[in-house]
């Protein structure tokens, strides 16, 4: 009786303990196909941050930031990245795979590590009655707008000492970058009339200008090698004719100054021609002299 009994518990005992069995394994298994399942979810939609920073003012597509971890995972943006502001953005992003879709928000920075870039005339001549201001005759191209007025002179340029200065202008954005470019600078000491020639010298160098050209002032020649010494002719009054010398010189031109083929060009402009100005018709008659 007793032997009975006990083969019955064992029994019940041993049932009992393949049901728990049973259930663990199962919890198992579905912990595992959970786990699973969440990971290949996740693999499905998840995405890749290739690039936490662009450039400012660049244009950025939506490949260049993000990539999704399948192949088959499509990715969209909602709205744009403003690349004109600088500093973090959030970017919000769609992201299917398939029936599956979700949602996600990555940040990007918007930074700008370009130096500004200076053009304009590698050597200048500038008078010692005149301040020096840079954004008259340089730009400035930058993420920046408006860094000409902020150009440095390197060392500073003293105006009260004639001859020829190499110097080295320079201009910071607010990311701190720095662009620079050595120029030479010729100060000169001019009179009123002089004044208005290197003027007119200095906007046609600074709308690089190559060949004879019509200012709203005056309308200046350069020539080729400095001919006779002389960089470039320009006519700021009716009828006189100035030149600005290699030397940096500038005075006016007289008929003595001019070679044949010089005369010929300059013929129809009027010069001095034995110290009384002379009207271009005069001129047509005076060959050679």
């Amino acid at each position: 009786m007793n032997e009975h009994v006990n083969e019955e518990k064992t029994t019940r005992l041993s049932r009992g303990k393949r049901r728990l069995l049973a259930f663990g394994t199962l919890l198992v298994i579905c912990i595992v196909a959970g786990v699973v399942g969440w990971q290949g979810y996740r693999y499905l939609t998840d995405v890749m941050v290739i690039k936490e920073k662009v450039e400012a003012g660049s244009l950025v597509t939506l490949k260049e930031i993000v990539r999704g971890r399948s192949e088959n995972t499509s990715i969209s943006m909602n709205g744009t990245i403003d690349t004109g502001t600088l500093g973090e953005q959030t970017v919000f992003l769609t992201i299917r795979n398939g029936p599956i879709r979700t949602y996600k928000e990555i940040r990007v920075a918007v930074v700008d590590t370009k130096a500004p870039e200076i053009s304009g005339p590698e050597s200048l001549t500038v008078t010692s009655a005149k301040d020096f201001d840079p954004s008259e005759s340089y730009v400035v191209d930058d993420f920046e707008k408006d860094l000409a007025k902020s150009i440095r002179v390197v060392p500073e340029l003293d105006l009260t000492k004639e001859g020829l200065q190499e110097v080295t202008l320079k201009v910071k954005d607010s990311s701190g970058n720095v662009g620079e470019l050595p120029v030479e600078i010729q100060v000169l000491k001019l009179s009123t009339e002089e004044e208005k020639v290197l003027t007119a010298i200095n906007q046609y160098l600074a709308d690089g200008h190559d060949e004879d050209t019509v200012l709203d002032t005056a309308w200046v020649m350069k020539t080729e090698g400095a001919e006779n010494g002389v960089d470039y002719y320009v006519e700021v009054a009716e009828n006189v004719l100035y030149a600005l010398y290699f030397s940096g010189k500038v005075s006016e031109y007289t008929i003595f100054d001019c070679g044949s083929v010089l005369m010929h060009d300059l013929m129809v402009y009027a010069v001095h021609y034995n110290g009384t100005t002379v009207k271009t018709g005069k001129l047509m008659g005076v060959s050679g002299e």
